[in-house]
């Protein structure tokens, strides 16, 4: 699990790993398929801190692909993870050397865009433009990025992994399955951005 992202589909993230655990199991895994699944840790404090991290974590996650990994000098690993798909814990099937699980991976359907789903997208790229024009903090070539995708699940989540917002939210946007109730959360998300952007 890691801590303060949210690894969405076709997302990269970099990652850097300490936990003894998980370091082996990238060394496993970096030999054979490269696969792992991602799922984001809950924030724990006071008596909830020593929760174990399979306890901790939310179930949906995303199966990541590891596209490079840079051995550390003090033994850590620095991973470069591309998302690839949804899926959820089902069960743990494993708890050592490192955590293994039973999961679900839901498929990427094709989307079919209707009149209403046309609506959202255009609504929602309009907002992420005026985003855009009020953030420093955003390059200009997500801007162009943005309006030039064409499916609807990665217009989604490509502006929510790019929002400043707490990651609590960011996994809601990862397990709303339904893309339409995801475009109408990203919408909302944006107009709150806006406004806090233009304090």
């Amino acid at each position: 699990s890691i801590k303060g992202s949210v690894l969405f589909p076709d997302m990269v993230l970099p990652l850097q790993i300490e936990n003894p655990s998980a370091i082996k199991m990238i060394d496993d895994v970096v030999l054979s398929h490269k696969m792992v699944g991602v799922v984001t840790r809950k924030r724990t404090e006071g008596e909830n801190a020593n929760i174990p991290p399979h306890e901790a974590s939310y179930s949906y996650g995303s199966v990541g692909l590891i596209l490079k990994m840079v051995k550390m000098p003090n033994g850590g690993q620095n991973l470069l993870v591309q998302g690839l798909k949804r899926c959820k814990i089902l069960e743990f099937t494993q708890k050592e050397p490192y955590l293994m699980a039973k999961i679900h991976i839901f498929p990427k359907g094709k989307v079919k865009r209707t009149v209403e789903m046309e609506a959202l997208i255009s609504n929602i790229q309009r907002l992420f433009r005026r985003v855009m024009e009020l953030s420093s903090h955003l390059p200009q070539e997500l801007g162009v990025l943005v309006m030039n995708v064409q499916d609807p699940n990665n217009i989604a989540d490509l502006i929510a992994s790019n929002l400043n917002i707490q990651v609590e939210e960011l996994q809601e946007v990862l397990e709303t399955l339904d893309i339409s109730d995801r475009l109408k959360k990203i919408t909302l998300l944006l107009n709150k951005e806006i406004q806090v952007l233009e304090l």
